[in-house]
Parts: structure tokens; sequence; C-alpha cells
């Protein structure tokens, strides 16, 4: 279920279009080039290198809702007879998504025409990429590895039109339509991104090839991964095979 939902006031989008030759009713009468279409997403590309103060995003709405959990840091399996105290936690980058592809080279340029279009119809930066830190210390009983889940917030534009205007001379302005989604991570009014602690038992048998893997990668390289008097600490994602 959507978190929520704003709809654009695109008064300033529509005022550059004015004064530019476009009428943003009539943008509506042409077909719009689906992004998702790599011939399209190539084109699209180009202008983004050829031309890119001659592109304005254009979008209805941003929603927001929680985007799936993933581990920050890795797990922590206490396989000693006492209770232990522990911090979890890490560091993760949450980037952006979206239904189409550009070149490496032109990606500055389009998320500088989404922020332009995002900061004049909502009020709000579009960031390419955020990096989250998250730790707690937390009691880990005997027998059970514990570790740190994030759902970020990710906000999506829809209806996301991006408007290249052209000076033909004689007729003087035309405008080609290309739509796409994006998504990234961001927050609006009182939503909070959601952090929490996944604990699991595990027996020692269980555990045991993982404990192997642990102590054959010591000294490798493997940041992750560490034991000591009988604490281990190992990417989180092995625990759903064990």
């Amino acid at each position: 279920m959507t978190l929520l939902e704003q709809q654009a006031d695109n008064t300033q989008v529509d005022h550059w279009l004015r004064t530019r030759g476009i009428d943003p009713a009539r943008l509506y009468e042409q077909r719009a080039l689906d992004l998702s279409d790599p011939r399209f997403a190539e084109s699209f590309g180009l202008n983004l290198r050829d031309r890119p103060n001659d592109i304005i995003a254009r979008s209805e709405r941003q929603s927001f809702d929680y985007a799936a959990p993933i581990s920050v840091g890795p797990a922590v399996f206490n396989d000693t007879p006492e209770t232990i105290s522990r911090e979890i936690g890490g560091e993760v980058t949450v980037g952006t998504t979206k239904n189409f592809s550009v070149s490496t080279t032109v990606e500055a340029s389009l998320f500088s025409v989404v922020d332009v279009s995002v900061t004049a119809s909502y009020g709000q930066e579009w960031r390419r990429e955020e990096k989250f830190s998250d730790r707690l210390t937390i009691p880990i009983g005997p027998g059970w590895t514990s570790w740190l889940e994030r759902e970020t917030v990710m906000r999506r534009i829809t209806g996301g039109d991006f408007i290249v205007i052209f000076d033909l001379g004689s007729p003087p302005v035309g405008a080609t339509r290309f739509t796409g989604t994006i998504t990234g991570p961001g927050l609006a009014g009182t939503l909070t991104d959601r952090i929490t602690v996944r604990s699991r038992q595990i027996s020692a048998a269980s555990f045991a090839p993982v404990a192997d893997m642990i102590k054959k990668a010591q000294g490798r390289g493997a940041t992750e991964m560490s034991a000591v008097d009988g604490v281990y600490q190992y990417p989180a994602a092995l625990t759903a095979m064990l």
C-alpha cells in the first residue's frame, strides 16, 4: 500500500515550457516515446549529451513506499553459553532505479534534469543515492544470531515525461516527449525509514558449515567474516541458508 502520494505543482515547469513556445496542454496530443524501448532511450541519451539545457522533466505525481528489506552490515552468531552484547549494523548505499538505461556519461545530466523538476514541482531535492549508517548495540542470547534490516522509503515519479525542446526555425519550436519511471530514496512529511532487528535461533550443528567457512576466510580480506571466542560475524544473507 502506498504510504503517501503528492500531486505535482507544475506552475514553474509549465511557465518554462510556455516561454519556449510550447503549450503544456497540447503536449499530450502527441504520442510519448517509451524510454523502456532501447531505441528511444538511445535517442534520449544523445539529447542529454548534446542539449541538456533544452530538456525538462514534467510529472503528475510522486508516491512513497517502502523498498524491499535489505540487511545492513553482517550478522552476529553467539556460540557461547552466555548472553553477549554486540553492535550490529553498518553502512549501506541505496540508489536510484529507472525503467530505462542511458549511458553512464550522461547520467549526471539526467539526474540534474530530474532534480530541477522535482525541486520546482514538489519543493524537494532529488538525490541520486543516499548512504545510510544504522547501528544498534543489543543483547544476543546463546545459540542466537542477530542482524539489522532496513526498509528505505522510496519515492516513485509517475506520469513522468522528459520534454526535449527543438528550435526548428519555421515553425519556430517543436518538442519531443519521452516517458519513463524513476524511483529513488526520499522522505516527505512524517515518513521515516524502518529499521528492524532480526534474530533467529540456530543450532551449533546447523551453523557448523558456516563456522568452518568463516575460520578459513579469516586473514584473506573477508571484512564481514570473523570468529573470536565463539562469537561469529558473517554476511547476513547466509542466514537464509541455515
